[in-house]
């Protein structure tokens, strides 16, 4: 029998008897859904196949979730997504037509991952990850990972990078008191950095200098210095006096005297103020400039109070983001139990992501 149909469909078909039906089969329902612009492979969701062995069929591997998009077009009811048993009765990768949310659905017509079929009408499905590529009723700020079964990946990410605030959290435990590395928002190495009055430039991912180290009294000739984001001085107000009063302390404990009255300053490891300061018996929320905000607890609250929720308020307001589609508890967390704008509850962890749907009853222990 003679081979035919483009290579990624054709079966082999030495030494096999009775194949040219299930040949014909995959060559004509492959070239009926191939798109006329590239040679995608594009299978319904409710296509049928008869049986036949995934190990003869050579695929068409370079389909990306683009050529899938563009398949979809500016469709308000349905779209393309990249499925890796998408096509050629589920050997090989092609883009496969789903129904969004809140459209007729059916047998043939389903629903996308993350949606279920009820009552004929896609809805979200809050038990699959993947919920949340179709979930428009909350500001979640942050899609999280989800597996190839659409469930929640052991790890997820937020895209905080904590290389540098790695290392300052270890030189800190190890005793140094006046650590003056500088991470950015990111937890990486800003560019310029001093320490134990020398400075140089350093790598972001690392921090190992790639320039010659110098005095910090010579710090404007290193190439990375910026007196528009450094100043005249590298310390930053925060750490400045926080190594100050440890200075101070460290020199009257060696003399023999202590002086409790002494303020404590906090710093987040960019040296700016950090999110929760101490006062007396009581712990305040504090910007990033030290300002007080509207969170505060008592002392003993100290290691469960963040103040995350509050430093975000912040930001949306100066970001002219608009307010924040979640609330803050009295001490400047987050509110674990959240409802969005149609009273659906949810829960979220420290940092303000949802993590899972719930209800009241069930809250989110």
């Amino acid at each position: 029998m003679k081979n035919f149909g483009p290579p990624w469909t054709r079966l082999p078909v030495a030494d096999r008897s009775g194949q040219d039906e299930t040949i014909a089969f995959v060559r004509w329902h492959v070239l009926l859904n191939l798109s006329t612009v590239r040679r995608v492979p594009v299978w319904g969701a409710a296509s049928s196949c008869p049986a036949s062995e995934c190990g003869g069929v050579l695929c068409f591997n370079d389909v990306t979730q683009a050529d899938c998009d563009a398949l979809t077009g500016g469709s308000s009811e349905f779209y393309y997504r990249l499925q890796p048993n998408g096509s050629v009765c589920g050997c090989c990768p092609g883009c496969v037509k789903f129904m969004r949310n809140g459209i007729a659905c059916d047998d043939i017509n389903k629903c996308g991952p993350g949606l279920v079929c009820k009552a004929n009408k896609c809805e979200l499905d809050k038990t699959s990850c993947l919920y949340y590529e179709h979930d428009n009723t909350t500001n979640t700020m942050w899609i999280p990972s989800c597996d190839k079964d659409g469930y929640f990946s052991a790890k997820q990410c937020k895209g905080e990078k904590l290389t540098g605030s790695r290392h300052i959290s270890e030189l800190q435990a190890l005793g140094r008191k006046n650590v003056t590395l500088h991470c950015d928002s990111e937890g990486n190495y800003e560019a310029l950095q001093c320490d134990s009055s020398l400075c140089w430039c350093a790598n972001s991912q690392t921090g190992e200098p790639y320039t010659r180290l110098v005095p910090e009294k010579l710090i404007k000739i290193l190439p990375c210095y910026n007196q528009t984001s450094v100043g005249t001085q590298y310390l930053r107000q925060c750490e400045s006096s926080s190594i100050a009063v440890a200075t101070i302390r460290e020199e009257m404990t060696a003399h023999g005297t202590t002086i409790d009255s002494m303020s404590t300053y906090l710093c987040d490891s960019d040296g700016s103020y950090a999110s929760r300061q101490v006062s007396g018996s009581q712990v305040y929320c504090r910007d990033r400039d030290n300002s007080t905000l509207s969170g505060y607890s008592n002392l003993e609250d100290y290691k469960t109070m963040n103040c995350f929720c509050n430093r975000d308020q912040v930001f949306f307001t100066e970001s002219n983001m608009g307010s924040m589609a979640v609330k803050c508890s009295s001490n400047g967390n987050y509110d674990t139990l959240q409802y969005d704008s149609e009273s659906n509850a949810f829960c979220v962890d420290t940092e303000g992501f949802i993590y899972k749907y719930t209800t009241a009853n069930d809250g989110c222990s």
